[in-house]
């Protein structure tokens, strides 16, 4: 699965940056052409390679007890993981990734081989610091502040946004976003497979679960801004986002401090940030 996720992020930063150079030369349609040969080869690849064998799903996967489902997602630490960090970190993500900084660049003037090097400069950012933290937060004692930590820093990327304007404000949104997506992107998997919640409900499910509020969010992400711009202003739609990630910064330690098992539960691999391209 590492290998996995490692290609998913290079893809991501050679596609979006190979996407706007070939919009800037050779025109959009060259960049959907594109795109669509590298699906129809990735489908090729998957029907050659795939393995042959019978997939079987395990015991702990045919078992469900009854209400499971309900008394997972109402433990409060998971609920607290879920509503405060996994749906408004993709929320934002997305929202800022593949909504709001395309769209202002380009009102900006800003050519799409330009848009794509600063998706280029959130991945750099994205595939340097992702291990470094990785490894940080592995030795940290407890995952709880480093995720609060990331949704400060979501935060602060929308800020980045309203208090500056142009290329810099777009870049220091983008770095502080990577780095959110870096600390997420490790710590959110784990700490939700750590929770006794998670050994009652069963880590397939768990993955599942978390896997299913994380595109809920990544779904939200442009429709709220998008609501908010049409009723109010784009400023006035990113300050709500950017409170709403900071209330969630400060919210989640309260919920999510007791019952924590570290050094229990095996290292998941990094999840994708949702960021472009994911």
């Amino acid at each position: 699965l590492a290998f996995m996720f490692a290609g998913l992020y290079a893809g991501s930063l050679c596609g979006s940056t190979l996407g706007g150079l070939l919009a800037d030369r050779l025109g959009y349609q060259a960049s959907f052409t594109a795109s669509c040969a590298a699906l129809l080869a990735a489908a090729v690849l998957l029907h050659l390679f795939r393995p042959r064998g019978d997939w079987h799903a395990s015991s702990a996967t045919r078992k469900e007890p009854s209400g499971g489902a309900l008394r997972f997602l109402g433990d409060s630490r998971m609920a607290a993981l879920f509503l405060f960090v996994v749906v408004p970190n993709a929320l934002i993500t997305v929202c800022l990734c593949q909504f709001f900084v395309p769209l202002a660049l380009d009102r900006g003037g800003v050519s799409p081989a330009s848009i794509g090097r600063v998706f280029l400069f959130y991945s750099l950012i994205v595939m340097f610091a992702g291990p470094a933290l990785g490894r940080a937060i592995d030795k940290s004692a407890s995952m709880v502040r480093p995720l609060a930590c990331s949704m400060i820093l979501a935060a602060a990327s929308v800020a980045a946004l309203l208090f500056l304007d142009g290329m810099p404000g777009t870049l220091l949104c983008m770095a502080a976003l990577a780095m959110s997506t870096s600390i997420a992107s490790n710590g959110q998997g784990a700490y939700a497979l750590s929770l006794p919640a998670a050994e009652r409900f069963g880590r397939e499910r768990t993955m599942g679960a978390y896997n299913v509020a994380m595109r809920a969010g990544q779904v939200l992400g442009p429709l709220s801004l998008g609501a908010m711009a049409s009723l109010w202003s784009a400023q006035a739609g990113l300050a709500a986002l950017s409170a709403l990630a900071l209330a969630c910064g400060l919210i989640f330690p309260a919920f999510s401090s007791p019952g924590e098992r570290r050094g229990r539960t095996r290292r998941c691999p990094p999840m994708p940030p949702g960021g472009p391209g994911g």
